[in-house]
């Protein structure tokens, strides 16, 4: 009985039966998928949309439908370098800042339709605005209007990206880093001005 059992065993049909096996698993795994309470997903087929997925379990047809899912909840953009920039007295600054956004769930289809680059629009935007309001003040006084100028741009900024499905949140500016030589006349007013007053 044991040499029969050998006699009729065949490597080839147990190979082709574990991958058929493992194809089946992989096949039913990717009839489904899960989007989590802070997420929502475009569903499209071949490349064309046909629902938002809202949280929850969903099914979908394997390499006929793809699903590009979104974060909806609160994120934060900001650049890997300071960003170099001039006061209106020609004086430079180094700025980091940070912003925090929102994309709106009912904006996710829209957004995958139009501005799948938004995190680069948003910077470009959240850019160009910090320049603009940084070239309308004196160096002397950035430090005093800190407070202003990250409120103007957070304005700005805000009506800028609505039409991208986007909520501003916050504007910050987490960092500033004047030019060594306005720092050296700094602190020579401020030995100066101890000088006088001893």
């Amino acid at each position: 009985m044991n040499e029969r059992f050998v006699e009729g065993f065949n490597p080839i049909k147990l190979i082709v039966g574990g991958i058929l096996s493992v194809c089946a698993i992989i096949f039913f795994l990717s009839t489904y998928f899960t989007i989590d309470q802070n997420e929502r997903a475009v569903v499209t087929r071949f490349g064309k949309v046909v629902e938002v997925a809202e949280p929850g379990l969903h099914f979908r047809a394997p390499f006929v439908n793809s699903v590009h899912v979104y974060r909806t909840d609160l994120l934060s953009l900001r650049p890997d370098k300071a960003v170099n920039t001039y006061t209106v007295d020609n004086q430079e600054v180094d700025v980091i800042f940070t912003v925090q956004y929102r994309i709106q769930p009912d904006k996710v289809a829209f957004i995958y339709e139009n501005v799948q680059d938004y995190k680069q629009r948003l910077f470009d935007i959240a850019v160009d605005r910090l320049k603009a309001e940084m070239g309308q003040v004196n160096v002397q006084h950035v430090a005093e209007r800190r407070g202003k100028i990250r409120d103007e741009i957070k304005v700005v900024l805000a009506q800028a990206t609505s039409a991208l499905g986007i909520i501003i949140v916050d504007f910050q500016l987490t960092d500033l880093e004047y030019s060594k030589s306005f720092r050296s006349a700094v602190e020579a007013a401020a030995a100066a001005k101890a000088t006088v007053e001893t």
